[in-house]
């Protein structure tokens, strides 16, 4: 709003000029407070300010430093200044406020200009940039278990450490042999000593594939005729080898027929992975020249000695094996057993069974679907 009309009475009258205006002019020597009456129409206000005296604008800014490039520092002046003028305005937040933060992507000389009324000082600060090292690991891997793969790196920096070194040949260099058991990811942390001090690191991960765990299936006997199933597990892709007599060497489950054949035929079979990662297994098959049949040993000596302890048969030819049992002479039965590879140890109920003459019987179904049955006696001998 308009003054006009108001009276303004300022004091003390100590160099002062226009001591009954609005806008007086002073001059003092020392800090001094001017206070001011304000009439208008009957009402009364006042006011007082206080001009503060100073010999002269002190400034100093802090000494010159170096910052990674990308980052920013706040420059803080200790200055008893009032205004603020920086120059140049590249990088820095603002030209005019105290403490501005300053940003430069290169070497630059920041000068202030710091004044209270026509007092002025300046003062300069040089703020060096230095990029911030650097670091390029190569893509990712995938190896199969037991397998190694080698890591290459490149960097522009003065020191480097990869991490963790427990699975790494030659650590100490940018290109390590690595070699985990599984999954491992490494990083590899770069450093400086020329004025950026941060760290920067990359890192590549290491896939292991599982291990392999092949399996052809358990050793077998059959006779000649007889079409054997096998059975391979332990991957997505098989082949086998030798290919003779096979229905498909190529798949897990080929079906063998020895018409023709030697007295066994070891097959071995190479079992891997999608990702091409493999290991092999063996399986043995003994050919019999005979229609199925038990094959039974007349004796056995059940003394520990290693040799001939179980009475045990062999079976060739079978598709399902029923049953071998073992009586005494009163037709007690002391052992019986639905799998073929079990054999009578001369004991019942943990008792020795006495030298003598014993009856078995053998049960069970033949390739052809035909029952096999057949019952004899046995001596055993202590």
């Amino acid at each position: 709003s308009s003054n006009e009309g108001a009276v303004f009475n300022w004091s003390p009258l100590y160099n002062i000029i226009g001591s009954s205006s609005s806008q007086p002019q002073v001059y003092p020597k020392q800090t001094t407070k001017y206070n001011v009456n304000v009439s208008f129409k009957g009402c009364v206000t006042s006011d007082s300010v206080t001009v503060n005296v100073i010999d002269n604008v002190s400034l100093n800014l802090p000494a010159d430093t170096t910052i990674c490039k990308t980052d920013s520092i706040p420059i803080i002046p200790s200055t008893n200044a009032l205004y603020f003028s920086w120059s140049p305005g590249v990088g820095l937040s603002s030209t005019s406020d105290e403490e501005p933060v300053a940003s430069p992507l290169s070497q630059t000389k920041y000068t202030l200009l710091a004044s209270v009324g026509k007092c002025f000082a300046t003062d300069a600060i040089n703020i060096n940039v230095v990029p911030y090292p650097s670091v390029n690991v190569s893509a990712d891997a995938t190896i199969c278990y037991g397998t190694t793969t080698q890591l290459n790196a490149n960097i522009e920096g003065s020191y480097f450490v990869w991490s963790p070194v427990q699975s790494l040949v030659n650590p100490n260099t940018l290109s390590p042999v690595a070699g985990p058991q599984s999954t491992t990811e490494y990083v590899l942390h770069v450093t400086d000593t020329i004025g950026c001090p941060k760290p920067v690191e990359d890192s590549i991960l290491v896939t292991v594939i599982p291990k392999v765990l092949p399996f052809a299936g358990n050793d077998t006997m059959v006779v000649r005729g007889q079409p054997v199933q096998l059975i391979a597990t332990g991957g997505t892709n098989y082949k086998w080898t030798p290919s003779i007599y096979l229905s498909d060497p190529n798949i897990a489950n080929p079906v063998a027929i020895f018409s023709v054949a030697p007295d066994t035929m070891l097959y071995s079979v190479r079992v891997s992975t999608a990702e091409g990662c493999f290991a092999n297994d063996s399986i043995k098959i003994y050919i019999f020249q005979t229609p199925p049949e038990a094959f039974i040993p007349t004796a056995f000596t059940p003394n520990s000695d290693g040799k001939n302890d179980l009475f045990r048969i062999t079976v060739a030819g079978m598709k399902k094996f029923l049953y071998f049992r073992i009586y005494n002479r009163w037709g007690q039965l002391l052992f019986s057993t639905t799998d073929p590879n079990k054999g009578w140890d001369g004991l019942y109920n943990g008792m020795k069974q006495a030298s003598g003459t014993y009856v078995y019987t053998v049960g069970a179904i033949d390739y052809n679907d035909k029952p096999y049955l057949r019952k004899g006696t046995l001596v055993l001998i202590r």
